[in-house]
């Protein structure tokens, strides 16, 4: 009988199918990622107006786009925000809802289906930057995790409530996130220089959305200096850090500012008003209190103090969000043991399965960048709570960090069920990323349009959060309209509401402001 040798034994034809495999995954992953993201986040757009978007952002984002068709650029400056990028994408919703009507695709839009055109470039936006931070995260972190957090990413009811709206906070937290993420891979990358250019480009696209991202350049500078300090090599780490982070800073800077100056046309025409416009916005808006004050824990004072934030963040996590991080802090502490402990834990068989689960706990949870993404989540929750005006909104920013961490402690969590259990791997992975699915869809599906309302079921949900915050952006007029076109008396008087603009489109007479009750007779008062 002749032998089978070693060649014939490994052929090389058996190497090309997994590697095609892993080519078509490294593409399908983050095509259905974008899917995934897009899909709670461009239905039914056409649902309700948030106050905002009626008194404001609507009418900005219109002049924007009629500024830049007529070349008119010093007036594209409209807010201090300044919204910038955020006008852009309406405008971007405009072209196609010309090209839709061009074609015949789509009839003379009202006021509601005007407004679903205005969200669709913001959504097709956020629907991009999940698969981009999956890609980013996948360079930094295990990739189960990168997988996870990009899942949750796309489902987690906070953002995608946001992410439906012609508003920038969402945007705000994408620009912000995908910068961080760009900076850290530059921070690890052989050739740093094509992610700090990207990290330039989302900077910039951060600080043309809303000036809070001015947070993040310090966070970043620190970053780039302690990446460089930590690095081993020859003389004083404190001067190595800042030769090597300090050029390297100011390039991003550039690129930022090239950025800026580049997508928006009023600094062409009249950039010291523009300027001063962003600048006044900072210290005369953001830096004082609400003006109708800011009710919290069953009072209203003008500044809700340093609990605002960290209560906003447990209603606004779903129980799948809130486990995985504490998941992730009992990995953290185990992970802290294991570096302090002279033997640390080891998957080999000699020391049982829960070994090998502690020390896959650890390798998840022992990352610079989960590290980093925390430091990051502190910094920004430490300066948002220095001002006076709060709106839970303003945590969006940390909210993709906060959800990579949760991705962290589900993964810690997964992998010490496996070994306890002694699951296989695969079926491990489909069970978990099911879990994960079903979980946020449940919640999705169940709040859908309302994502606005979802308040955590664990401290009590809606009605808990009624007595904690001050709730309700618009969400509910379209059922208010309805009601009140199925009353026979409709037409027999005015409506008056403090919110006239959210409840227009679904009355058919006139809204009236409430303060106009003394003048004329009211047939209906709205109170929400």
């Amino acid at each position: 009988m002749k032998a089978t040798s070693t060649t014939e034994a490994v052929r090389p034809v058996a190497a090309a199918p997994p590697r095609a495999a892993a080519g078509a995954r490294a593409v399908l992953v983050p095509v259905l990622l974008g899917l995934l993201a897009l899909l709670p986040r461009a239905l039914g757009l056409a649902d309700f107006l948030t106050t905002d978007e009626a008194y404001h952002w609507i009418t900005r984002t219109e002049r924007f786009a009629a500024a830049l068709a007529e070349g008119r650029w010093a007036d594209t400056n409209l807010t201090g925000h300044p919204g910038v990028t955020l006008m852009w994408l309406g405008a971007l919703g405009l072209q196609l809802e010309r090209l839709a009507l061009d074609l015949g695709w789509a009839a003379a839009p009202e006021r509601l289906q005007q407004l679903a055109w205005l969200r669709l470039g913001p959504v097709l936006a956020h629907a991009l930057a999940v698969p981009a931070g999956y890609l980013l995260l996948r360079r930094l972190v295990r990739p189960a995790v990168a997988l996870v957090a990009a899942l949750l990413w796309a489902t987690s009811p906070f953002l995608v409530a946001h992410g439906r709206l012609l508003h920038l906070d969402a945007l705000l937290a994408n620009f912000v996130t995908l910068t961080l993420l760009a900076v850290l891979v530059a921070c690890r990358a052989a050739r740093p220089l094509p992610w700090l250019l990207l990290g330039g480009l989302l900077c910039g696209l951060a600080l043309l959305t809303k000036g809070p991202a001015l947070i993040l350049l310090p966070f970043l500078g620190l970053a780039l200096f302690a990446h460089a300090a930590a690095r081993p090599g020859d003389g004083n780490p404190f001067l190595r850090g800042l030769a090597w982070s300090v050029p390297r800073f100011l390039l991003l800077l550039a690129v930022a500012a090239a950025v800026v100056v580049a997508l928006w046309p009023a600094l062409w025409a009249a950039p010291q008003a523009a300027v001063a416009r962003y600048v006044g916005e900072i210290v005369g808006n953001g830096g004082r209190p609400n003006g109708d004050g800011q009710f919290f824990l069953g009072s209203s004072a003008a500044d809700p103090g340093p609990l605002f934030y960290p209560l906003a963040i447990l209603f606004r996590l779903t129980p799948l969000e809130l486990l995985g991080l504490i998941l992730a802090g009992v990995a953290l502490l185990g992970a802290s043991g294991s570096a302090l402990a002279p033997h640390p834990p080891s998957p080999s068989p000699a020391r049982g399965r829960g070994g090998a689960a502690q020390a896959a706990g650890v390798r998840a949870i022992s990352s610079p960048t989960l590290l980093a993404l925390a430091l990051f989540i502190l910094w920004w929750l430490l300066v948002m709570t220095a001002g006076p005006k709060k709106f839970d909104r303003y945590i969006l920013p940390v909210w993709p960090a906060l959800l990579t961490l949760s991705a962290a402690g589900l993964v810690v969590g997964a992998s010490w069920l496996r070994e306890r259990r002694g699951w296989p791997l695969a079926a491990t992975r489909r069970a978990g990323l099911t879990a994960v699915l079903l979980l946020q869809g449940l919640v999705l599906a169940w709040y859908h349009p309302y994502y606005l309302s979802y308040y955590s079921p664990l401290l009590g949900g809606g009605p808990a959060a009624q007595r904690t915050f001050l709730i309700g952006w618009g969400e509910g007029m379209d059922q208010v309209g309805a009601a009140l076109r199925a009353r026979p008396d409709i037409g027999a008087g005015q409506v008056v509401s403090a919110l006239p603009p959210t409840l227009q489109p679904f009355v058919p007479v006139p809204v009236r402001e409430v303060s106009t009750l003394d003048a004329a007779p009211a047939n209906y008062a709205v109170v929400y």
